[in-house]
């Protein structure tokens, strides 16, 4: 599963966060509940490639004005 498909079932489901950990499946927090997803656990690879994708992503709405949160 790439980025783009957990960030839009993420909103699919409404979850307020989303849990992204090196050799664990990744998760969401819904309505205060934890809830894993059916997945592989995530390689490192694949953690640090969700974490440039955010920090390029904060870098490019900071310098626009605007936030993600």
């Amino acid at each position: 599963m790439n980025i783009e498909e957990l960030l839009k079932l993420m909103v699919e489901k409404a979850a307020s966060d989303i849990y992204i950990t090196v050799d664990s499946a990744p998760a969401y927090r819904v309505e205060g509940k934890t809830e894993p997803i059916p997945e592989e656990a995530l390689k490192p690879e694949d953690t640090n490639r969700f974490i440039c994708f955010y920090r390029l992503t904060s870098r490019v709405l900071f310098l626009s004005g605007l936030s993600l949160r």
